[in-house]
């Protein structure tokens, strides 16, 4: 928990306030009644001296501020929660971000499965979050050049398989070298991270032709260890039409990524 604040001089401040564990459920209440002890011990639970509180749009949050409105204010005349909850600019670009990706390329977790896997792999870890609301599609999938079912799916389960391999990321950087580019390590993707997805989409498409080779070569190298059968490296090959939409999704991301840099401290 941080605080903002102006001082004497019109200089803004900030500091964390707190970096506590929360015990016990993750509900609003409890959050709220975190609140209330962590800015009891600063002397801010007054609505003279509280301003905004800002947190991603959760439910939680709601009712985390409601709680803390209602110790603060109980009136609810001064301090109304709906005026004093601001949202997290971040957070609202990641969603953004969200409906972005679900939009262009909805993924039903049924078809990722049944095409990658034939049973719970760690290639298949984090996919889940990535679940469409919905298991419509735009126009591109009325084309034979592009698959936007199965495209992001295969990209995270793709690098998910390489970087949990330590002979697959050696090979992986052996060709890195082959094809005259610099030995990146690809990277994983965190689902609360909308705008992590950016970068390994970028990171893809600068060692392209290595993933290319990878797909082509890994099954028949003694040196990257087989996938459990029936599958192979081949499955996860992107043939053009599928490298492009990848470009299309990741210029869709990339402001929406520079954007939460502006916003957040984790520069």
């Amino acid at each position: 928990m941080t605080g903002h604040w102006i001082n004497a001089n019109w200089n803004l401040q900030e500091q964390v306030l707190a970096f506590w564990e929360i015990v016990g459920d993750h509900s609003g209440e409890n959050t709220g009644a975190l609140l209330i002890e962590i800015l009891g011990e600063y002397g801010l639970v007054n609505p003279d001296m509280l301003g905004w509180g800002t947190a991603d749009g959760s439910t939680i949050c709601d009712k985390a501020i409601a709680v803390l409105a209602e110790r603060i204010d109980p009136t609810r005349k001064q301090w109304v929660p709906e005026e004093w909850r601001a949202h997290c600019m971040e957070h609202v670009i990641h969603c953004a971000s969200r409906a972005f990706v679900n939009k262009v390329s909805p993924m039903p977790i049924g078809s990722i499965k049944s095409k990658l896997a034939t049973d719970e792999d760690d290639d298949l870890i984090g996919v889940e979050e990535f679940v469409a609301t919905d298991n419509t599609t735009n126009d591109l999938c009325d084309t034979n050049e592009f698959d936007p079912t199965d495209l992001l799916g295969k990209i995270l389960a793709f690098v998910n398989q390489v970087c949990s391999s330590p002979q697959a990321c050696t090979f992986f950087h052996k060709l890195c070298k082959d094809e005259s580019l610099p030995p990146l390590q690809l990277l994983k993707w965190i689902h609360t991270r909308w705008a992590l997805l950016y970068d390994l989409i970028t990171c893809l498409l600068d060692v392209r032709p290595t993933c290319n080779k990878f797909t082509l070569l890994a099954n028949d190298d003694h040196r990257v260890p087989n996938l459990k059968f029936p599958k192979m490296y081949g499955i996860f090959k992107l043939n053009k039409g599928e490298w492009c939409l990848l470009e299309l999704i990741c210029n869709g991301l990339r402001e929406p990524a520079l954007s939460c840099q502006s916003f957040s401290h984790a520069t």
